[in-house]
């Protein structure tokens, strides 16, 4: 607990702030004591010792430095957090015990100043563990104000332009970082003690290869030639296996000219490893063995959750071949199907879509597994045996030529690593790479290349060997929870602020809207506020009126809530503010009477929008497939209405006018299709508990919310719906076999809701 109350200092204009700290880092130069002279200080603690070790330390003297965080008081007696790399230790600062001129001077630093402490390790009168300063020395002055406490830095898109401030702000970004390391740590441990050696290969290449991926290009200005950023450390790898190394590694960078997403980043970093004389099963064993050991030792348990999912990485990980899961989850058997086309025609009868691929057996079991497979594989599960087709490296398997010994590892639905018996034959590889070429020609440009040489490797002799890539930013994100592969990259790939400024430029200036003054000479602080607010202060801050978009409760704590603010600015605003004492959310988030939209001031802009999604958003996409499927003779379209189809809702009319829309749609659309073998119908789903129903269904404690209690006493059943229930309604209506005369409905899926009249 803090020694005193914060007062928050006044948000004055950054541009007046940052005039304010030059003007005091000149006053310190013209004095002579310019801290970015001093050159070092020697500290020897840190928080976290004194934290640790506080018993043994309690009355010793001690020289600490950091970062301040926050001050107190700044009358004769001032408290300030000082953060370092452990975290944060309480400074004490006392006029009568330090130097005046000193105090005065450490009365002026601003938060972000960086300083040195010289002083005695002490525990307050309220338990507060503490530095009690006799000499501070400021050792580097912060020339931009940190962000604001409660708000911290939550731009998203800013956090990770400026993970610097990011990390400075938000400690706990610190954790995924700390664990990314001890990760790499932990897999060169695994692998050196296993006989490993760590190698490194070029970055640069003359040719692409060793995956299929778009690579990216770069000139060369002395040899005159274009070369490549590595897309895979492969292939020099195996040359080095071919030299005679038999237990290679390489923890590298990776560069892959292709699009981003929460999984994906430009630059990654992965392992590849290679070992003489093994197979994937080998393989398979090290995958198991370095993430569940690296979760025990790291984490202390083998169950970890992630993106919404407990994940129990206990050693015995599920093994089943692709045909083996085509089979067991979309229901077609490709081992007892030997013809191409036939393999085809099963795939496409179960929905999978093969425009645009080759018309093979392998191809049309590869493409069923990576539409209706991956998607439900959450815990770990080893995939073997992949068709030729798609693995131009792997061994082929000896039971049946059509399959390769590779496995790649699933984990809640994330490819995680990826394994071969490698091809050592230089006559298959070579008739493998010309196959590939022959891709590219035809426009595929993740194709790969023809690597000569690689050949001329192989041809003096590889090993049998087993090889195995493992994406080590995924591997992070489970360990962490992160959502997204941006939160374990110090520096993700951003576009650059200038280029999201351009389209800005181009388009005409708006007319500037005249500044209204507002008097707040009358204004009153809520006596819950009073005693820590300073008025002067607060009189002179930034004052915004802002919409309270969302206020949920902060998870783990008694006191905050987090505000979502619509501010004017055009990006949402969240801050976090102490008074869930006092308040619940839906207090300070339900719409009263007086406050409530009408239809006379509908943003109708907001209303065509969500128009257009929900009407063009289930056109568009009917005119796409229903041509493939009408070249076919056959198919099923469902569309998803909503309870809003019949029975408008309040409060949403924008959305309830396109549902119905939907729905007219669903029944012309089907009239029309008919006669090219087309059914179309949707369902309408009732109240489902997802991640975003969960917010308007239920309050803070976890009791149903007002709106929630509305729904429940018109809904029969009385609860909400599952999943499954909803699944089975639509394998119904994609059965050509049990619904194929049922054409022009929408199904209401709803525990009985439409039903009820209300009385």
């Amino acid at each position: 607990m803090a020694e005193q109350k914060n007062n928050p200092q006044a948000e004055q204009d950054l541009g007046q702030q940052t005039k304010i700290r030059r003007e005091k880092l000149a006053v310190l130069q013209n004095q002579g004591k310019d801290p970015f002279q001093i050159t070092r200080f020697d500290w020897d603690t840190t928080s976290g010792q004194i934290k640790e070790n506080f018993d043994a330390m309690e009355g010793r003297s001690v020289k600490v430095a950091g970062r301040l965080m926050s001050k107190r008081g700044m009358g004769k007696v001032s408290f300030c957090d000082l953060q370092d790399r452990d975290g944060r230790i309480q400074l004490y600062a006392r006029q009568d015990e330090m130097d005046e001129a000193v105090y005065q001077e450490f009365k002026k630093y601003d938060i972000g100043d960086i300083v040195g402490v010289d002083g005695e390790v002490f525990r307050t009168q309220r338990g507060e563990m503490s530095v009690r300063a006799r000499t501070i020395t400021l050792l580097s002055k912060s020339l931009l104000p940190l962000p604001e406490k409660f708000h911290g830095l939550t731009n998203t898109e800013l956090r990770y332009r400026q993970r610097y401030v990011d990390l400075i702000v938000n400690p706990e970004v610190k954790r995924n970082f700390i664990i990314r390391s001890q990760f790499i740590k932990h897999v060169r441990d695994f692998l050196d003690g296993r006989g490993y050696m760590e190698v490194e290969t070029p970055v640069l290449n003359t040719i692409s290869g060793g995956a299929t991926a778009r690579p990216f290009i770069t000139h060369h200005n002395t040899l005159d030639i274009d070369m490549y950023m590595r897309i895979a450390t492969e292939l020099n790898l195996k040359r080095l296996t071919v030299g005679g190394f038999e237990r290679v590694y390489e923890i590298g960078r990776i560069f892959r000219n292709e699009g981003m997403d929460p999984k994906h980043n430009p630059e990654f970093t992965t392992i590849e490893l290679y070992e003489a004389y093994a197979d994937f099963h080998d393989m398979m064993d090290i995958a198991e063995g370095v993430l569940s050991t690296a979760a025990k030792e790291i984490l202390g348990s083998y169950r970890v959750t992630w993106l919404g999912n407990e994940i129990d990485l206990t050693p015995g990980w599920k093994r089943m071949t692709m045909i083996d899961a085509v089979r067991e989850y979309v229901g077609v058997d490709f081992e007892a199907i030997s013809d191409d086309e036939e393999a085809c025609k099963a795939a496409e009868a179960k929905g999978i879509d093969l425009e645009g691929c080759e018309r093979t057996w392998g191809t049309a079991l590869y493409e069923a597994f990576d539409q209706r497979v991956e998607e439900k594989l959450i815990q770990p599960t080893f995939i073997t045996m992949y068709p030729v087709e798609v693995s131009p490296l792997t061994k082929r398997s000896p039971a049946d030529p059509r399959l390769t010994e590779r496995f790649e590892l699933f984990i809640n639905h994330c490819e995680f690593a990826n394994a071969f018996s490698e091809l050592n034959d230089p006559i298959d590889q070579r008739g493998r790479f010309e196959h590939e070429l022959a891709l590219r020609e035809m426009g595929n440009d993740e194709a790969g290349m023809m690597d000569e040489d690689f050949i001329n490797a192989l041809e003096y002799g590889l090993p049998p060997t087993g090889g195995m890539g493992i994406g080590i930013d995924r591997c992070v994100m489970m360990l962490t929870g992160a959502d997204t592969i941006r939160d374990v990259i110090l520096f993700p790939t951003m576009k650059p602020i200038g280029e999201a400024k351009k389209a800005e430029k181009a388009a005409p200036a708006a007319a500037e809207a005249p500044v209204e003054k507002i008097d707040f000479s009358k204004v009153e602080i809520e006596p819950l506020f009073q005693e820590f607010v300073d008025f002067e202060t607060f009189a002179k801050s930034d004052f915004r009126a802002v919409k309270v978009k969302e206020c949920t409760a902060v998870p783990k704590s008694k006191k905050l809530l987090k505000f979502v603010l619509d501010d004017g600015t055009g990006e949402d605003r969240v801050i976090l503010s102490g008074i869930h004492d006092t308040y619940e959310p839906e207090e300070l988030q339900e719409n009263k009477p007086e406050d409530m939209v009408g239809f006379f001031d509908l943003d109708m802009g907001v209303f065509e929008s969500v128009v257009k999604i929900n009407t063009l958003g289930t056109v568009i996409p009917a005119r796409a497939f229903a041509r493939q499927m009408a070249r076919a003779g056959r198919g099923s379209i469902l569309n998803f209405a909503s309870m809003n189809s019949t029975r408008p809702l309040t409060r949403v009319p924008d959305y309830a006018m396109s549902k119905a829309a939907e729905a007219n749609f669903t029944q012309w659309l089907a009239t029309y299709l008919a006669p090219a073998g087309i059914r179309v119908n949707a369902v309408a789903p009732g109240f489902f508990v997802n991640d975003r129903s969960r917010k308007i269904l239920f309050a803070a404690d976890g009791n149903l919310s007002k709106r929630g209690e509305n729904i429940m006493n018109h809904t029969p059943m009385g609860r909400f719906g599952e999943a499954k229930e909803l699944w089975g309604c639509v394998s119904w209506l994609l059965d050509d076999e049990k619904a194929g005369f049922v054409t022009g409905i929408t199904v209401p899926v709803d525990g009985g809701f439409l039903a009820h009249s209300g009385i």
